[in-house]
């Protein structure tokens, strides 16, 4: 049975390593923007510093002691940065979702909407209406699971390589 529960500091090192296969995909479709999959996404002290805030979770999906899944999430507030000069961004409290990932022998069984699921909960009870997801462009699965779940495009940052 899938149990879905906040993370602690002991599930560091199974946290790293799921967080590091989703790491690798983006390496392979983009190793000009990632770094190769050797590197630790999560250092020992970011991560502590994940549990340290009341503006910060981790929830992981375990099956036993099988890490399955996790969702890294954040609340945010914009500064209501200048745009050309001007102030023309509300300021805002908003939901982030930093990284959500499911072991890829995991997919398909419902976990990563699971584990959605208890973020959306989690930034509702903080009285947050509003959440982001980032998805890379290549990424069409990740994608398709976000649209599912209601999210849609919220704006569309364009890239060109010049040689």
């Amino acid at each position: 049975m899938i149990h879905i529960r906040l993370a602690v500091p002991e599930d560091f090192d199974q946290i790293c390593a799921l967080f590091n296969e989703s790491h690798a995909l983006h390496h392979q479709a983009l190793p000009h923007f990632f770094q190769d999959s050797t590197y630790i996404v999560y250092e020992k002290n970011i991560f502590d510093a994940a549990f340290a805030q009341k503006s910060e979770v981790i929830f992981i999906a375990e099956e036993g002691e099988k890490l399955l899944g996790a969702v890294h999430a954040e609340i945010h507030e914009s500064k209501n940065p200048a745009h050309q000069g001007a102030k023309v961004l509300t300021k805002r409290k908003f939901g982030f979702v930093h990284t959500l990932v499911v072991a890829a022998a995991s997919r398909e069984h419902g976990i990563g909407k699971e584990l959605l699921m208890k973020v959306e909960d989690w930034f509702k009870e903080r009285g947050i209406d509003e959440i982001e997801i980032e998805a890379w462009s290549f990424n069409e699965r990740a994608e398709n699971f976000y649209k599912k779940a209601g999210y849609e495009p919220l704006n569309l940052r364009l890239y060109k390589k010049l040689s």
